[in-house]
């Protein structure tokens, strides 16, 4: 049986407080890497003919790229469970991502792409957690 008991720690709920601001750290990181590639993007749109139809799988391949290396440092620096400590760190990433668009953009934010991206975001991280928790048994 499951003990619902009050007062109990986070540490005895589950995620250690530790785990929580490495998977928040992680987040940062991905959040980093994607700026820094997003600019490397933006100078080789600028500096060549790239064609309009490849920025937005260039943009997808990016995010995916950067929340899965957040999934993976977020698994790496804890112990266990590399795939929900990933996933936590990519919906974090969005929701960094997020808060970034909309401070730089005027334009809404369509509820479908969030949840795509939100959805991407999860899978993208567990699968670098799942890769993290791999490489550092090994």
């Amino acid at each position: 049986m499951a003990d619902y008991r009050r007062g109990r720690t986070v540490e005895e709920r589950g995620i250690p407080a530790y785990d929580i601001w490495v998977i928040i750290r992680s987040a940062l990181w991905g959040v980093v890497i994607s700026l820094l590639c997003f600019i490397i993007f933006a100078v080789v749109i600028n500096s060549s003919k790239v064609q309009e139809s490849t920025i937005p799988p260039t943009v997808q391949t990016i995010k995916i790229i950067s929340v899965a290396i957040a999934g993976l440092l977020a698994s790496v620096a804890t112990n266990s469970r590399g795939w929900l400590k990933g996933g936590i760190a990519g919906l974090i990433y969005i929701l960094l991502a997020l808060i970034i668009t909309s401070i730089i953009s005027s334009e809404p934010i369509l509820f479908s792409a969030m949840l795509n991206d939100a959805f991407m975001a999860f899978v993208a991280g567990a699968i670098g957690g799942i890769i993290g928790v791999t490489l550092k048994s090994k």
